[in-house]
Parts: structure tokens; C-alpha cells; sequence
């Protein structure tokens, strides 16, 4: 009796065991496939368009970076579809700011339409788009979120920090959309990712 109790106790803990493998194995794989530290071939080229996705001075720095990387850019705040001409890959720099939409003197949903139509016509012209959000936990938002689903589920790639992504809202939106997502621990690691789309 006793070594029968025994051999199932065995049997029920190498399931378990099992089990636990499986799952971890499982999730590492997704893990890996997933959140990638940089892209491992480019998808992208210049010229670049680098826009603003809610007006916030992220976008700025996003610029800084590219220009440090000597990536050929124009940098359009308030980009709309006649500036797509000779760009070849779009950069949306996501982040509400109502500060900056009120320097811009436009409204929440006059920026949406705006993206909108530049989503549209990106979409048309088939040029890659990068969705980048450094903005943190502190500035997400309602309205940010919204612009970020807007631009992610149309992105070819979405580059942001761990902090940003602290709910799991970006990296789900990268698995429903099927983009790969890099997420660095600071926003001056950020270029290792930005320049692997290009180069």
C-alpha cells in the first residue's frame, strides 16, 4: 500500500514538474520572439519622417537621436500626407501633451484626424512606420494610450522603455498586432534599437 502510495505521489510531482517546464519554456520562447533587443535586419531605410504622435517634446528628442546617428530625416511635428513625398519610413513619436497641442493652437481630436489621414496614407504609399514611446508610466494616459493604438497596431516595429510598458499594455499590443517590440531600461538606450531598423 505503501509503495503504491508512493508511486503516485512520484507520478503527480513529475506532472507538476512537467508542468512548470512547459510553461516557463513556453513563455521564455514567447519572451524571446517577442521583445527583441534590436531588430536583426533593417526594415527600414531614409529618408526618414520623424512626426509627433500627441504633441509632446519627446519628438524633439527622438530628432536629436536620429541626427546623431546621421540618419537623413526631416522632422515634421504636425506632418500631414503631401509631406510623405520621398520618404521612405515614418517615425511616430508618441505622447499627448496638452501644452503642446495648445502651442500648436489645435485640439485632442484635431491631432487624431490628423494622424489618421497620415496612418492612411502611409498605409497606401506601403512605407514602414516605427511607433516610439518613451514617455514612462507618468504620461500615460487615457489620450496617449489612444494615440498609441492608433500608430502601434499600423507600426512594422514599436520601440519604448520598460517603465512605459509597466501594465503589459504595449508589449500586448505588439502580440495582438504581431510587431516586434524592443524595451529598453533607459530612454538613452534607445538608439541600439532605432538605428538596427535602418542599418
Amino acid at each position: 500500500m505503501k509503495l503504491k502510495t508512493l508511486t503516485v505521489i512520484s507520478f503527480t510531482t513529475l506532472l507538476v514538474i512537467s508542468f512548470m517546464l512547459n510553461t516557463f519554456v513556453d513563455k521564455k520562447t514567447y519572451r524571446d520572439l517577442q521583445a527583441l533587443p534590436s531588430l536583426p535586419r533593417p526594415i527600414a531605410k531614409e529618408m526618414v519622417l520623424i512626426t509627433s504622435a500627441g504633441q509632446s517634446t519627446d519628438a524633439y528628442m527622438i530628432k536629436d537621436i536620429a541626427n546623431k546617428l546621421m540618419l537623413h530625416n526631416f522632422f515634421m511635428p504636425q506632418a500631414v500626407e503631401p509631406d510623405l513625398e520621398n520618404i521612405n519610413t515614418v517615425v511616430f513619436v508618441a505622447g499627448y501633451s496638452d501644452i503642446g497641442e495648445k502651442l500648436q493652437e489645435i485640439s485632442f481630436q484635431d491631432e487624431k484626424k490628423r494622424i489618421d489621414k497620415l496612418l492612411n496614407s502611409v498605409k497606401e504609399k506601403e512605407i514602414p512606420i516605427i511607433t516610439i514611446y518613451i514617455g514612462g508610466n507618468s504620461r500615460r494616459n487615457r489620450k496617449t494610450d489612444m494615440l498609441l493604438k492608433m500608430t502601434c497596431k499600423e507600426s512594422d516595429y514599436i520601440i519604448s522603455t520598460t517603465d512605459s510598458n509597466y501594465d503589459q499594455f504595449l508589449s500586448n499590443l505588439a502580440k495582438e498586432h504581431n510587431i516586434p517590440i524592443t524595451l529598453v531600461e533607459d530612454i538613452r538606450d534607445i538608439t541600439e534599437p532605432f538605428v538596427s531598423a535602418f542599418r
